[in-house]
C-alpha cells in the first residue's frame, strides 16, 4: 500500500476511534461550544517510511 493511502487509513481509524469514545460530538457542530469534553484514546505512531528521492543522485 503506499504511503499516502497508509496515512490516510491510519487517520480513518485514529477519528473512528475519536467518535467511539466521544459519541456525543456527532450532535454538535463543527465548532464545539467552550467546555465540551473529549476523551482522546490511544492511537499507534505513524511508521517511519524514510526519505524518498524523486530525481537526481543520492
Amino acid at each position: 500500500m503506499p504511503t499516502h493511502e497508509k496515512s490516510t487509513a491510519q487517520r480513518r481509524q485514529a477519528q473512528d476511534r475519536l467518535l467511539a469514545a466521544n459519541p456525543h460530538l456527532a450532535a454538535l457542530s463543527s465548532v464545539y461550544p467552550a467546555g465540551v469534553l473529549i476523551t482522546l484514546p490511544e492511537v499507534a505512531e505513524p511508521v517511519a517510511t524514510g526519505q524518498i528521492r524523486l530525481w537526481g543522485r543520492t
